[in-house]
C-alpha cells in the first residue's frame, strides 16, 4: 500500500511523485493449517450433509434405519452428540477421523517393534502383544468416544442452564410480591451452584 499525497493505492505513485510505502498487502499464510487425509474430508462431508438433514428435522433413528453400513451408523450417532454449526461439526468429525488413524498408526509401529523382537520365546507371544494392541487402542478409542459425549452433555446442560438462568432473571425484573420474588431467589441460588 503507497500515500501518494492525500491518497492511498496499491501500486506506486504516478507523475514523479514522492510516495511513502504504508504496508504489505500480501495476504498472511497460513502456518497452522492442518491436512487433512481424503477418507477423512469424505467423512467431514458426510458429517455436514447429516447436519444438514438434522436442521431439516430429520431424526437420528430415521437416518441410522437408512443407513447403509455401521459405518454410517456410528458417523450418524456421532455427529448427534456434537451441536453447533454444520462447518463445526465438520471440522469436529474430520479432527477425530485424523486423530484415530494417528492413534491406529501409532498402535501400529508399536506392534511392528514388538514384533521385531530379537529373542521371542513362541510363536504365540507376538500374537498376545497383536491382541494387547488392539486392545489398548479399543480401549483408547472407547475413552476418547466417551470423553466427547460427556462434553457434549455438558455442553447441553450449559445451555440450559443458561436459559434458565435467563428466564429466571426475566422473571425478577417483571416484579411480584415478597413470596414470588424470593422463589426466583431460591431458583437462581439453585441455578448458579449446578
Amino acid at each position: 500500500m503507497y500515500r501518494c499525497g492525500k491518497t492511498y493505492q496499491d501500486r506506486p505513485c504516478d507523475n514523479g511523485q514522492q510516495g511513502k510505502v504504508i504496508g504489505n498487502s500480501e495476504a498472511p499464510h497460513a502456518t497452522g493449517k492442518s491436512v487433512v487425509d481424503a477418507s477423512c474430508a469424505r467423512r467431514g462431508n458426510d458429517a455436514q450433509k447429516i447436519v444438514w438433514s438434522r436442521g431439516a428435522g430429520a431424526l437420528q433413528d430415521q437416518l441410522q434405519a437408512a443407513a447403509g453400513s455401521g459405518e454410517q451408523r456410528k458417523l450418524i450417532a456421532d455427529v448427534y452428540a456434537i451441536r453447533g454449526t454444520s462447518s463445526a461439526v465438520r471440522a469436529a468429525i474430520e479432527t477425530d477421523c485424523v486423530q484415530e488413524k494417528e492413534k491406529s498408526a501409532l498402535a501400529a509401529t508399536m506392534l511392528g517393534g514388538a514384533g521385531n523382537a530379537p529373542s521371542a520365546p513362541s510363536t504365540d507371544m507376538p500374537r498376545k502383544a497383536d491382541d494387547s494392541g488392539a486392545e489398548a487402542a479399543r480401549r483408547a478409542d472407547n475413552a476418547a468416544r466417551a470423553n466427547r459425549t460427556a462434553a457434549a452433555r455438558k455442553r447441553a446442560l450449559c445451555g440450559d442452564l443458561k436459559v434458565q438462568s435467563d428466564r429466571n432473571r426475566s422473571s425478577q425484573r417483571g416484579g411480584g410480591d415478597v413470596a414470588q420474588m424470593e422463589r426466583l431467589n431460591q431458583q437462581r441460588r439453585a441455578t448458579d451452584s449446578e
